[in-house]
């Protein structure tokens, strides 16, 4: 299930206009995000992950970027929430997936901070 975390909050957040494999996509993305933050995998593990992904933000509109940055709120619905946590599929070293349990206001840190990196990013581009 990795991905499906976020993906699942991701498609219930834009009212599922976005498929599956999209919002998979963007949860695996975000996926490698946590787990590089958290330094469980090396900056080459995540560039590589990066880049066999990155084109799914590049269909991401502006327009769209307000369901985006909204999808983390859905956590709190999540079946594998427990309390303050859920169980968060994440990589490991050698990109072995993991399940760790991570605080929601954790997850909603990085998630804003990656938000905020992907928009940027996309301003950048388009200029």
């Amino acid at each position: 299930n990795l991905g499906h975390t976020l993906g699942h909050c991701l498609e219930a957040v834009s009212q599922f206009r976005w498929s599956h494999g999209f919002c998979v996509g963007l949860g695996i993305l975000f996926a490698a995000y946590i787990s590089f933050q958290k330094k469980y995998i090396a900056s080459s593990e995540y560039e590589k992950i990066y880049m066999d992904f990155s084109f799914l933000h590049e269909t991401l509109k502006p327009s769209q970027h307000k369901y985006f940055i909204n999808a983390v709120r859905y956590l709190l619905h999540d079946k594998k929430r427990i309390k303050d946590e859920i169980e968060f599929i994440i990589f490991d070293r050698n990109l072995i997936v993991r399940v760790k349990s991570l605080k929601i206001r954790e997850i909603e840190l990085y998630w804003n901070k990656y938000c905020v990196q992907i928009i940027e990013l996309q301003k950048r581009q388009s200029k």
